[in-house]
């Protein structure tokens, strides 16, 4: 008897490929995506009206949804996708990032890369440490380049936020976010 696993594999499974790569119809996980962006922004309160900074976008963009977005990513084919959209993009670091204070409405980032070291014993233990500078230095971004709020879509981000005096709104359970009120902050 042949599983639904199994038969979605023999399905999905592109023939010939013995490294067993699964075929995604993109149209369909774009739409997904953007649903989930969608249902996000509502559940946390972000209504996003006004210029977007996306930081870490991805090919998939806000811009698909809103007007005003600038999506940011370091993949300059992600950059080049959002590109062909007419979505306007700029390849850059999120520590690095080319724009002037206060100069977006909203600063939006769906799961952001997050920096970490694995550290191992003598044991064979291995600890995941997250640097927390890292998030420090991209919330400070975050906020020095936003008028109104900072949306951070991140478990880890959500379950340790830092500047826990400038969240808004934080959720840790089904959605993991942040919202932080920008404005005058100085984080020094």
């Amino acid at each position: 008897m042949v599983t639904s696993l199994e038969k979605l594999w023999q399905e999905k499974v592109v023939p010939g490929n013995v490294a067993g790569v699964i075929e995604v119809d993109d149209r369909e996980q774009e739409a997904r995506k953007l649903d989930y962006y969608q249902e996000l922004l509502y559940h946390s309160g972000v209504d996003p009206s006004g210029s977007i900074l996306e930081l870490a976008s991805g090919s998939i963009s806000l811009g698909q949804l809103f007007e005003g977005v600038v999506a940011v990513d370091i993949d300059p084919d992600s950059i080049r996708d959002v590109h062909r959209q007419g979505i306007d993009g700029v390849i850059a670091t999120i520590e690095n990032l080319p724009f002037a204070e206060k100069s977006f409405d909203y600063v939006i980032a769906f799961n952001p890369p997050l920096k970490v070291k694995v550290e191992s014993s003598d044991d064979d233990i291995c600890q995941i440490i997250f640097d927390r500078d890292y998030e420090r230095r991209m919330i400070d971004m975050a906020l020095k380049l936003a008028k109104g709020k900072v949306l951070i879509v991140s478990y880890h981000i959500a379950q340790h936020p830092p500047y826990m005096d400038r969240v808004e709104k934080r959720a840790v359970q089904p959605y993991h976010y942040v919202v932080y009120k920008a404005g005058n902050f100085n984080n020094n």
